[in-house]
């Protein structure tokens, strides 16, 4: 899952971006000068996205971080090297039906399960935005207002 970046510009620091976070009526820019720095916004926007939901929303932490992550950083630099070779394990295990490692369900790794279990939370989540957004855009139009 690696190279989904095409030049986003965010590869080198230091570089500038507006941060996705209102900050004295505004966003401001931010020089980045290491993988920190953008941690540290990672963690704004997770305090900000459960303040948020302390009002009554009920927003999805990793989905508002992952949809602000472009905006301020590459996603090849957050994106967890063993995580992402798990998801490739666990597609490729469905896909074509073989267990990841020898043995039934109870000789299967714990840590394996665990990661399974995390991987398809996940991703019926994402399944979800995606229906969701496709179901919107096939809505059809009340008052004939795109005829």
């Amino acid at each position: 899952m690696d190279n989904w970046c095409e030049g986003c510009g965010f590869h080198t620091y230091p570089y500038e971006a507006r941060i996705p976070i209102s900050q004295g009526g505004g966003y401001p820019f931010k020089v980045f000068r290491s993988d920190k720095d953008i941690w540290d916004v990672i963690e704004l926007l997770i305090a900000e996205t459960k303040e948020i939901n302390d009002g009554g929303k009920s927003f999805d932490i990793p989905s508002s971080v992952s949809q602000q992550l472009p905006h301020f950083s590459c996603m090849n630099i957050v994106l967890d090297k063993e995580s992402q070779k798990a998801i490739s394990q666990y597609l490729y295990c469905k896909e074509f039906g073989v267990a990841p490692f020898q043995g039934d369900y109870g000789m299967q790794p714990h840590r394996w399960i665990n990661k399974v279990n995390i991987i398809k939370t996940a991703m019926a989540k994402r399944e979800e935005r995606e229906y969701k957004k496709a179901q919107a855009k096939a809505k059809p139009d009340i008052g004939g207002q795109n005829a």
